[in-house]
């Protein structure tokens, strides 16, 4: 019997490698009638297709059949608007949400999503996360991202030069894209620092790097996740964060809120002065996000194009 085809594609851009990384893991879906074919445009001879990047919906050969995937909380230059970058979004069968605000901004931009089939849910971390077996020998401090002026590293930065603690107390990981300036800054200032380009640090090698972490702080402006909070939980580590994302979301004294970067600084002496103590809850740190896997993530937005295929055969004869 021969395989049902979903295409999933994404076209090189600004930052491939996140995308990248999830067509590698769309690829090592295995199941049993489906078979999954990644590429960078979409394939004429598929069933059903996914656009990872929401606007790139609009190359699909047949939209009732396609599955727009939308990752951030941006609504600027009226995107979903008959003119914008995602009015795709309107004709499009299939949406992929990750944050419950999508849908406030998709009814603001007039689409209705009634008619749509819908999976809502964040992505969450790799089941490779898990919490390690050693407190770091010193206390470590991480940012993880990349250099973009809506991650806000200045915010990082200068709440380091505020911690009340003395510089060889503490280590700092930067971990990402376009970092490696902010890390040489910071080790003029005195402060020791090690940064992972994510160039020559691939994924595969985040969860040990996670595991020598004591903590992670995010000082984004805008998120719909991020990866690195969940990624952060299910190793079991404490997160500092600027209230955006799934951060104000998920109920739990894991996660301090911040507004700027002093209270960063206030919350980091906190978690220094802890730091025994949230490696003994690593595990009821980790259990707040063992059910969301982007295993599982991915698997369902599968079987939601998969759906499709079937929804349009019933939509025909009815």
């Amino acid at each position: 019997m021969q395989k049902t085809t979903i295409n999933v594609y994404a076209k090189p851009g600004i930052t491939p490698w996140l995308f990248d990384d999830l067509k590698t893991h769309f690829k090592k879906l295995k199941l049993k009638d489906i078979q999954i074919v990644t590429s960078e445009y979409p394939d004429q001879n598929a069933d059903a297709w996914i656009a990872i990047r929401t606007a790139e919906a609009i190359l699909a050969p047949d939209l009732e059949k396609t599955v727009a995937c939308i990752h951030d909380l941006y609504a600027h230059d009226n995107m979903y608007q008959a003119d914008g970058l995602r009015a795709i979004v309107k004709k499009v069968r299939g949406l992929v949400l990750c944050h419950p605000k999508q849908r406030k901004i998709l009814y603001q931009a007039g689409i209705d999503l009634t008619e749509k089939k819908i999976l809502e849910r964040p992505l969450g971390a790799l089941s490779g996360f898990s919490p390690g077996d050693k407190i770091p020998e010193k206390f470590t401090i991480a940012w993880i991202g990349r250099n973009h002026w809506r991650k806000r590293i200045t915010w990082f930065i200068e709440a380091i030069q505020k911690l009340a603690l003395p510089k060889n107390q503490f280590n700092i990981v930067l971990l990402g894209k376009g970092i490696s300036e902010s890390a040489k800054l910071l080790q003029s200032l005195g402060f020791a620092c090690t940064a992972y380009p994510k160039d020559t640090y691939t994924i595969a090698s985040y969860p040990e790097l996670y595991r020598a972490m004591s903590c992670l702080v995010i000082t984004s402006i805008t998120e719909a996740g991020p990866l690195t909070l969940f990624e952060s939980l299910a190793t079991g580590n404490p997160v500092i964060s600027t209230k955006v994302g799934w951060s104000p979301l998920i109920k739990t004294d894991a996660i301090t809120l911040v507004d700027n970067p002093d209270e960063i600084s206030s919350a980091l002496l906190q978690l220094y002065r802890k730091q025994e103590d949230n490696f003994l809850k690593r595990y009821r740190i980790s259990k707040l996000v063992t059910h969301v896997t982007l295993e599982s993530w991915i698997e369902e937005v599968v079987q939601l194009a998969y759906s499709l295929i079937n929804y349009k055969k019933n939509v025909s004869l009815s």
